[in-house]
């Protein structure tokens, strides 16, 4: 087959329109706004509609370009369990055009080390829970420190961290979205298990859109509005 692309007649469809995470996270509220994301937790169940999912996936992406100052590009880390909080990241961090990179906290703390360095990772969210895996350091002489958004309120000494809470009440209801080019990164995994040092493997919007119209796919895992999913595997 030819490498060449080959444009024949245009169609009159709408072939710009983009195939991005921030079309699917207008979806949701639009077509079933009162629908629930539930988090089992120690003091029973945390509920979020997806009306409301939008609302805090918007303050918390506004407060990340307008206070953190994080741009088109930029990586932010998450190193949390799979719960509401972690699931907004999955919308608010790729629909502002950044780059989602989940880190796997069972991975030693020298392979998460080398993975948040090669990665180049900006901000880093976390459960209180997992912060202890992190090593904060305080450093004198550095252009722009690393940023970590815990999703519980901490007393801490140190001054580069801040709650998800904070993070969101600094944030405005309506943010000015880019619009991404579907090619954008969306995600970002390491490898792990394999020879020499974890290889980074950047998806695109374009292949997470796609990934999602297949699984609702009949022949696939024909899932509906009328399901609800429990995810078992690391989000």
């Amino acid at each position: 087959m030819s490498s060449e692309k080959v444009l024949g007649i245009r169609s009159t469809m709408n072939d710009e329109w983009q195939m991005n995470v921030r079309n699917l996270m207008d979806r949701a509220p639009k077509i079933q706004p009162k629908s629930e994301v539930i988090t089992k937790t120690e003091k029973g169940y945390h509920r979020m509609t997806y009306e409301e999912v939008q609302k805090r996936a918007t303050r918390i992406a506004s407060a990340l370009h307008n206070e953190l100052k994080i741009r088109p590009g930029e990586r932010i880390g998450s190193l949390m369990w799979n719960n509401g909080n972690h699931f907004l990241l999955f919308y608010a961090v790729p629909s502002m055009g950044a780059v989602l990179h989940t880190l796997n906290h069972r991975l030693h703390p020298s392979e998460l080390s080398y993975i948040i360095r090669h990665a180049k990772d900006q901000v880093i969210f976390t459960d209180l829970i997992c912060i202890c895996i992190i090593k904060l350091k305080k450093k004198k002489k550095k252009k722009r420190k690393k940023k970590y958004v815990c999703s519980q309120n901490w007393k801490t000494k140190f001054d580069n961290v801040i709650s998800l809470n904070e993070l969101e009440s600094l944030g405005k209801e309506h943010f000015n979205w880019p619009n991404l080019d579907e090619r954008t990164g969306c995600g970002l995994c390491y490898t792990s298990g394999t020879t020499g040092d974890p290889k980074g493997v950047l998806y695109s919007h374009r292949s997470t859109f796609l990934h999602t119209l297949t699984l609702i796919g009949t022949d696939i895992m024909h899932l509906s509005g009328l399901d609800c999913v429990f995810p078992i595997v690391p989000m």
